[in-house]
């Protein structure tokens, strides 16, 4: 089963959406610092499927975020054995809030949690979430001194998923309780690059001025590096980044944003390709 989810909304703040070098005020003079920014971050499911849809049980996409109109929790399953009912299984970015935050930054500032990321991993039969597509939508507007308008940023990535046997023996991840199931976060086409630490980070330039340069943060808890026989299981590339949830437990993850001054992208080209040898390094390592 393959279901996608589009709305005017989403539409129209794609068709606006701006890529690095987000916003140019067109002038040679640098702005003064920004210090503060007002920021949000929206996220919903804009496609899913599931691995077999002959094998019944249900499927539910539900808790819809208000500006996107798309659901912010997909779950499916029915409890095994019926004796010991659970909660189906679930992915969720609703955190609360249907997976709405919005909230302040301050530059050079501690990372601000944002969203949140919950997958509920209970022992189920019936159809699994095989893929889904992950659409953010983060805003960015400087509020001292404010100048300029609202900066978008429209990020969509692919995850594939794997529901595991729990069969001792057969899992991919170590895991206390056989098994862990296993999540792949695909960046590709985002505009993002990868930090030393896994993080995902996105310029922004607010005028021509080389010094009006800032790099925007994303951080993920736990998003790393997964052994080859994790990319595997989950139908993912060798070298994918992602995650692993213990069974039977609800594991939550963090999404936080920070926001930085840097330098001219000249100088941040050269440390960009020393972080992404790290990266290679550490994936050929693994292989």
């Amino acid at each position: 089963m393959i279901q996608k989810s589009s709305t005017p909304l989403k539409r129209t703040i794609l068709a606006s959406a701006l890529t690095v070098g987000m916003l140019s005020a067109g002038a040679a003079n640098a702005l003064p610092a920004i210090t503060q920014w007002a920021a949000t971050v929206n996220s919903g499911f804009s496609a899913y499927s599931t691995d077999d849809p002959s094998k019944g049980g249900p499927f539910i996409a539900s808790d819809t975020n208000p500006t996107l109109g798309l659901p912010s929790t997909l779950s499916w399953g029915v409890s095994w054995p019926l004796s010991n009912p659970q909660t189906p299984s679930s992915i969720s970015v609703a955190g609360g809030t249907n997976g709405a935050w919005a909230g302040t930054l301050n530059t050079g500032a501690a990372p601000v949690q944002t969203v949140t990321f919950s997958h509920t991993n209970n022992n189920v039969t019936g159809q699994f979430l095989k893929t889904a597509t992950l659409f953010d939508v983060i805003t960015l507007q400087p509020i001292n001194p404010l100048v300029g308008p609202v900066i978008p940023a429209v990020l969509t990535f692919a995850i594939n998923f794997k529901e595991t046997d729990n069969i001792a023996g057969t899992c991919a991840a170590a895991s206390v309780t056989p098994c862990r199931d296993i999540f792949t976060l695909d960046i590709t086409g985002t505009g993002l690059t990868i930090g030393a630490d896994y993080s995902l980070n996105q310029l922004i330039k607010l005028s021509a001025s080389p010094d009006d340069w800032y790099n925007v943060k994303l951080q993920l808890d736990g998003f790393g590096l997964l052994s080859n026989a994790e990319c595997a299981a989950a139908g993912a590339a060798i070298g994918c980044l992602g995650f692993t949830t213990e069974e039977n437990q609800v594991t939550v993850k963090g999404a936080s944003l920070s926001i930085q001054k840097v330098p001219e992208p000249g100088i941040l080209g050269l440390l960009g390709a020393s972080l992404l040898g790290f990266v290679a390094t550490r994936r050929r390592k693994q292989k």
